[in-house]
């Protein structure tokens, strides 16, 4: 309406650009000669108005002096924006929290004492505050419709044996998928014990992959704590696959030290087409569908051999987004039963052979490298990522590759592979088909997922994950033939293998480095994340010694 063009701009308080830039400035002139040369309106805005947090502040001024007048959002237009995406993000973490607390049998004074026996932020104090009127609207329900969810037969009926309000007894109390237990099931087994009760736990913690419906795989190695003396009885036979499957799923999965370390064993006559590597690109819909052709058409030739008129897939993806939309009849390739599974519901299942898609590096490929948000430690129980990276990611794909009676086919992005198929790669002959990268390109230190790779202009790395990840590593001052990025052990190191003195890595972000400026009383260290959302405004004085 008002024929208003706005430009922000990546320059400090001196108008200069970022070191490196070299051609910036001269872009941003040419903006301003168009707009002359039109007769157009622009307002500009600057990277440092950012920094020092006046930049709507400067917009707003700008715009009222163009004459754009402002007017109040009603309340109930705010609301319905939020509601496309906010509310419904907001009411499954909050489903999700209230699932634990019910599971786990969290009371609120124990919630509350949890809470304050750490950091409570503004946002953890906010959210409690309106958890607890939820549950309480909820329970509330409950009383009203004069009903109980699963959590209530659980508690409850662990409450009504510990206060004699129940005569029966067992003798012999039998367990299965112990490795699925919570503290509010435990509570309840606890709650039956007798001078008399014999408990049979059958349980594989190399399965344990529900940690996120409350399930504490610790509880299954420390069951005696809570129901006394125990013996255990290792199980270390297979029927289900042979050799070629076996050594490298339990391996990889044994890689987790605080695991029972067992050693399996396949049937004598057992025997398999173990694990085959299949590198596959995603077509415009997301979906690997010539790697699962490539999959298909072998298992078809290799049914054949065997004469079997009849062999089911199970074809398995981290999430249900990476079903390929298979033929509603389940039938391909002619004899071939075809049906789609995520990893988490086919536990249980087998099928003659097992196809796993969605193999990539990436913050929704396998493993999930979506972090739970901090919110739900209150109530989750605790993490096993201090002892090995993905743990339960890992037995997750150890389910994964376990359905399989006769082999496995791993579908794998060629350009981002899975980490967890790079390590079997590296220590097991696997068949393979197609070429699959092996990428040297350093990890962006910001987001961890992405790799960086060398902008258009060629003055720095960019990250894969642009424009969600907007990490930068510049080019390197000292040799100006690398780039200086941050290792893994958050040290700076220059990708010219020759330079030997790169930029030293920001001791403030530890994912910038520091960069020598001009400012008005001289030179100085900044950090190269200045220009970074949100910024980092580290400083050291030129003349300081800093190694």
């Amino acid at each position: 309406d008002y024929e208003i063009y706005i430009e922000h701009f990546a320059l400090n308080r001196n108008g200069q650009a970022p070191k490196g830039w070299n051609d910036y400035r001269n872009g941003v002139e040419w903006k301003r000669s168009i707009h002359n040369q039109h007769k157009t309106t622009l307002i500009e805005t600057y990277s440092w108005q950012r920094s020092e947090g006046i930049l709507q502040e400067s917009l707003r001024n700008e715009l009222e002096s163009q004459g754009v007048k402002f007017r109040s959002v009603p309340i109930k237009d705010l609301l319905q924006k939020l509601a496309e995406w906010v509310v419904t993000w907001l009411a499954r973490l909050l489903v999700k929290f209230l699932n634990h607390v019910r599971t786990n049998d969290i009371s609120a004074d124990e919630l509350r004492k949890r809470a304050n026996s750490g950091v409570t932020n503004v946002r953890q104090a906010a959210f409690l505050r309106l958890f607890e009127k939820i549950r309480d609207r909820y329970e509330g329900a409950l009383r009203t419709d004069q009903t109980l969810d699963f959590y209530d037969l659980i508690n409850r009926a662990s409450d009504l044996i510990r206060n004699g309000r129940s005569n029966k007894s067992y003798r012999y109390v039998l367990v299965d998928e112990f490795q699925d237990i919570s503290a509010g099931r435990m509570g309840l087994l606890r709650s039956l014990s007798t001078p008399d009760t014999a408990y049979y736990l059958v349980g594989d913690d190399w399965q344990s992959i529900n940690r996120f419906a409350g399930s504490d795989v610790s509880l299954l190695r420390n069951c005696g704590q809570h129901l006394g003396f125990t013996q255990t009885r290792e199980l270390s036979q297979t029927f289900r696959y042979g050799k070629g499957i076996l050594d490298p799923a339990s391996q990889f999965v044994r890689k987790n030290p605080i695991q029972t370390q067992r050693v399996m064993k396949p049937t004598v006559a057992q025997v398999d087409d173990g694990i085959s590597i299949i590198a596959s690109a995603e077509n415009e819909n997301g979906h690997q569908v010539d790697g699962l052709h490539i999959a298909l058409d072998d298992i078809s030739g290799r049914v054949g051999t065997i004469n079997q008129s009849d062999c089911n897939v199970l074809v398995l993806g981290r999430y249900w987004f990476n079903n390929p939309d298979l033929p509603p009849n389940g039938r391909c390739h002619g004899h071939l039963s075809v049906r789609y599974s995520t990893v988490h519901s086919a536990k249980g299942q087998e099928a003659d052979y097992v196809i796993v898609l969605g193999l990539k590096s990436a913050r929704l490929g396998f493993p999930c490298k979506i972090e739970d948000d901090p919110l739900l430690q209150l109530v989750m129980p605790p993490s096993e990522e201090g002892e090995l990276r993905f743990s339960e990611e890992r037995r997750l794909f150890y389910v994964a590759l376990t359905r399989a009676r006769r082999g496995a086919y791993l579908i794998v992005d060629p350009d981002r592979p899975s980490e967890f198929v790079k390590e079997l790669r590296a220590e097991h002959r696997l068949r393979r088909y197609g070429e699959i990268s092996d990428d040297l390109r350093p990890a962006c230190p910001n987001c961890g997922t992405g790799k960086l790779k060398e902008s258009q202009s060629g003055q720095n790395l960019r990250c894969t994950n642009f424009p969600s990840c907007t990490h930068l590593a510049p080019c390197c001052e000292y040799c100006d033939d690398g780039f200086t990025v941050i290792s893994g052990a958050g040290e700076s190191e220059c990708t010219n293998e020759g330079c030997d003195n790169p930029a030293s890595a920001c001791p403030k972000c530890r994912t910038g480095v520091l960069s020598q400026r001009n400012g008005r009383h001289g030179p100085f260290w900044g950090c190269t994340n200045y220009w970074a959302e949100p910024p980092c405004e580290f400083t050291l004085d030129f003349a300081s010694q800093y190694s």
